[in-house]
Order: C-alpha cells, then sequence, then structure tokens
C-alpha cells in the first residue's frame, strides 16, 4: 500500500512540476482522488473603452481647431451661431462646436506651424 501511495505522491508531483514548467493551468486532486485541471479564478474586467473615448474626444477638438483656423473666426462663429439658433439637435450641435480654451489654443499652434511651413517654403 505504500508503494502505491509513494508512486501516487511521485507521479502528483511530477505533474504538478511539469504544470510549473510549461506555466500552465494549475491542477488539484479531488477527493475522488482523480487529478483535473483547475480552472484559473474569474477576474472582473472594466471593459468600458476610455482610451477610445480618449483618442476620439482629441481628435474631436483638433478637428474642430483645424475647421476654425481654416475658415477663419467669423466665418466659423457665424456658422455655429445659425447651429445654435435651428432645431434642437443643431442647437446640441453648436453647443459642441462653440469654440473652448483648448481649441482656441491649437488654432494658434496651427498658425505657427502655417507660418513655418510658409517660411520653409519661400
Amino acid at each position: 500500500m505504500s508503494d502505491d501511495h509513494e508512486a501516487f505522491a511521485a507521479r502528483l508531483e511530477r505533474i504538478k512540476a511539469a504544470q510549473n514548467y510549461r506555466a500552465g493551468r494549475p491542477v488539484m486532486v479531488r477527493p475522488d482522488g482523480l487529478i483535473v485541471p483547475r480552472d484559473p479564478q474569474p477576474r472582473l474586467r472594466f471593459v468600458f473603452p476610455l482610451k477610445g473615448l480618449i483618442i476620439a474626444f482629441c481628435a474631436a477638438v483638433a478637428v474642430k481647431a483645424y475647421l476654425i483656423w481654416f475658415l477663419g473666426g467669423d466665418t466659423y462663429s457665424v456658422a455655429v451661431m445659425s447651429l445654435l439658433n435651428g432645431s434642437p439637435l443643431e442647437q446640441v450641435a453648436g453647443q459642441i462646436l462653440a469654440p473652448d480654451g483648448v481649441s482656441l489654443w491649437l488654432v494658434g499652434k496651427y498658425e505657427t506651424l502655417a507660418f513655418f511651413l510658409t517660411e520653409m517654403r519661400g
């Protein structure tokens, strides 16, 4: 009987060593003596796409700043005012597209970049 137990213990140690070597799933011994792979504990994950939301926000601000720079402040303001005087959906779009501090700061950077690019050409 002791030989059977020693053989079983040795087999169990070989399985555990192989499991550690392979970095696979851990094993467990059930009460009936059967060795089965143990499922890893389920982890809770927060799957809200925060990185995508931040990237989309930055892209929207960059596009808004480019529109302000390209169209000019006066033309852009007239377009936003017409949106603010429209339907409720257009009013929401007008509030979103209204110039803010970050987009105006970025317009200044666009102007600086455009100045350097025109100086480099001519």
